[in-house]
């Protein structure tokens, strides 16, 4: 048989734990508290389920970013949009500077180029890092 005051020890610590939004997924779906998270061909759409309010974001770093924001009931959904989209500008950039890199044909263009890359993955990688601050 259990003590009673072990039975009311164990109900006091659950009642202390928070309640956490638990990311999980579920087909291609990533559900965050009340959003869903829905992978298509070439972006992410962050769906809140409460206030019926859809984003649409390129990377998956900025949609469970912006899925946690709503569900911590947080206001930072401008910043995060912003991040995302540096992201995809640089990345396009980045794309792009690999592509003209491989058919340049003076050395000086390949450094200019080589150069302007670095920069593109450079700005990708530090805009990525923030979103993740936003998440963990």
């Amino acid at each position: 048989m259990i003590k009673h005051s072990l039975l009311k020890d164990l109900q006091s610590l659950v009642n202390k734990i928070e309640v956490i939004d638990m990311p999980y997924q579920k087909g291609n779906h990533i559900r965050i508290g009340p959003t869903i998270i829905t992978e298509r061909k070439r972006d992410f759409t962050v769906y809140n389920t409460k206030t019926g309010q859809e984003y649409i974001l390129f990377c998956k770093t900025g949609a469970v970013a912006l899925a946690k924001d709503m569900a911590n009931n947080r206001r930072n959904s401008d910043r995060i949009i912003e991040l995302d989209r540096r992201i995809e500008k640089n990345y396009m950039d980045a794309m792009f500077y690999k592509h003209s890199l491989k058919r340049a044909k003076t050395s000086f263009r390949q450094e200019i180029l080589a150069t302007r890359y670095d920069i593109a993955r450079a700005e990708t990688r530090a805009a990525k890092d923030k979103l993740d601050n936003f998440i963990f």
